[in-house]
């Protein structure tokens, strides 16, 4: 429900509060009729408070309203979006959560947040199947119009949400930072094809650093946005693993890639297949759980070729070079004689195809990935 402008801009002074979280955000209200009734109350008052410790009552009587202005200016400058639960544009899917979020900041594209989404997360150190297969899932979750939904973690996060792009489809990328911080730095080209293409989200102000708990609560806005969670690849104690926790407390659909018995990378994977998570074999295992997919738009996903995928994403000057690769490793100037090209620019392109995934670096130089 919409409220006034006045109630809104109480109620985010009290949310960027230190502490002050939905449960006292709501008990703040009950006890003070309007947010901008607590934003003004005394600090005695509020310390009477059930739920309201003396230090959050202090907390609340220091908060600044010009630091609130400051960061709606600055959230209007970098043209990104600041989200309460009380405006259209926050996401749905994530009020009914335990511990939903107070605060939303938003780049890119808002309605992604409303489509079928799927969320696709696994190990930060993956094996080559980890990455195969994570490739697999993304790729038909996208070309049958789902959205992936990952953590922009390197490993197989970072996988699916590349995928995704090259493969026409949509992605949102929830942080456990504030915007303007690349974490890590490695990602700072699929930061920017994300913010471009797709949607970052993240409870964090602008600019604020990733701390040790802020990768864990990530997890539940990540799961809390999907239908579905896919656990690509994930060791037993796992963010993933988390992750996939979350979403089976929030009421929603785990499918898990099964591995050997013997790798570290899928024993939490195959731990929730045992439990009752329903085992990814094949597209079908996670297409079918979308009513929106038809069965025409599933085979149309079996079918697609990930090389014409990929290359019909790509820019003229790096499809003419990923044309130029196969399956055996060349050196970047064999490659540059071959194109007649400089071998810079074969170099240089060859580096971003690296950095998207679609090629491999090894001894002998570049190769296709697919």
């Amino acid at each position: 429900m919409p409220i006034s402008s006045d109630e809104r801009f109480a109620y985010v002074t009290l949310a960027l509060v230190p502490g002050i979280g939905p449960a006292r955000l709501e008990r703040l209200k009950q006890a003070c009729g309007t947010w901008t009734g607590a934003l003004a109350a005394p600090v005695a008052f509020l310390g009477s408070i059930p739920g309201i410790s003396g230090a959050a009552a202090q907390a609340i009587g220091a908060a600044k309203p010009a630091r609130t202005e400051r960061l709606i200016r600055r959230v209007a400058t970098e043209g990104d979006v600041l989200l309460t639960p009380f405006d259209p544009d926050f996401p749905e899917r994530l009020l009914p959560i335990a511990d939903p979020p107070a605060l939303l900041f938003a780049r890119g594209r808002l309605e992604l947040a409303r489509r079928p989404t799927v969320a696709i997360v696994g190990s930060r150190h993956p094996t080559s199947y980890g990455i195969t297969v994570t490739r697999e899932v993304a790729r038909h979750a996208a070309i049958a119009g789902l959205t992936v939904v990952s953590g922009m973690a390197r490993g197989l996060d970072a996988v699916a949400h590349w995928e995704a792009v090259r493969s026409g489809g949509t992605t949102i990328g929830v942080l456990g930072n504030g915007l303007g911080v690349v974490y890590p730095a490695a990602n700072a080209t699929l930061y920017d094809r994300v913010a471009s293409e797709g949607l970052l989200l993240t409870e964090h102000p602008p600019g604020e650093r990733p701390n040790a708990g802020s990768f864990q609560r990530r997890n539940r806005l990540i799961a809390g946005l999907a239908r579905v969670t896919v656990v690509t690849e994930a060791a037993f104690d796992s963010g993933a693993m988390k992750t996939a926790n979350y979403a089976v407390d929030q009421g929603s659909d785990v499918v898990a890639v099964p591995g050997p018995i013997v790798s570290k990378t899928s024993a939490g994977t195959n731990l929730l297949i045992r439990d009752g998570a329903g085992p990814y074999l094949e597209p079908e295992d996670l297409l079918s759980r979308f009513k929106e997919v038809t069965a025409a738009v599933r085979k149309a996903a079996r079918a697609a070729s990930p090389a014409d995928l990929i290359r019909s994403r790509l820019r003229d000057d790096l499809r003419r070079v990923f044309d130029a690769l196969d399956g055996v490793a060349r050196t970047p100037e064999a490659l540059a004689a071959e194109l007649r090209l400089p071998a810079p620019t074969v170099f240089q392109a060859l580096a971003e195809l690296a950095i998207t995934g679609v090629a491999e670096e090894e001894p002998g130089g570049f190769r296709r990935a697919h």
